[in-house]
């Protein structure tokens, strides 16, 4: 049911904001409140923030591999919740692959490595640009 629709039903007045879809990502629809302007903004900085992660553990990894999701966190100074989401789209688009496993602090971790361990970010970068 809309804003509109709402608004009509129940005889309220118009809401001040509108619901505006701002990214379609890993099967989900997330929704910002303002302009679609302002929406496009958010997904601009959204996608520059995750290609920025994404070329942050590729480099890591091309100089340090194979590392645990831990190992990267550490490295790169950022949160699991960052670095975990952006490992697995990398999985996905086949260019980071599973290793093996380590014994980190009593824990079996798996660790990752580069498909094509040479390859810099602005490599895959390209392949991937040339595939879509």
């Amino acid at each position: 049911m809309g804003n509109e629709q709402l608004s009509m039903d129940l005889g309220l007045p118009e809401p001040e904001f509108k619901l505006v879809p701002v990214a379609a990502h890993m099967r989900r629809l997330r929704y910002a409140r303002g302009s679609r302007a302002s929406a496009e903004s958010a997904l601009a900085v959204t996608e520059r923030g995750r290609e920025i992660v994404y070329q942050r553990i590729v480099e890591v990894l091309r100089e340090k591999g194979p590392l645990s999701d831990r190992q990267m966190q550490d490295l790169l100074a950022i949160s699991g919740d960052t670095q975990r989401p952006r490992r697995l789209e990398l999985v996905e688009l086949g260019i980071v692959a599973k290793y093996g496993e380590i014994v980190l602090n009593k824990r079996k971790q798996a660790t990752w490595m580069l498909t094509h361990p040479g390859r810099k970010w602005s490599e895959w970068k390209a392949v991937l640009q040339a595939l879509s």
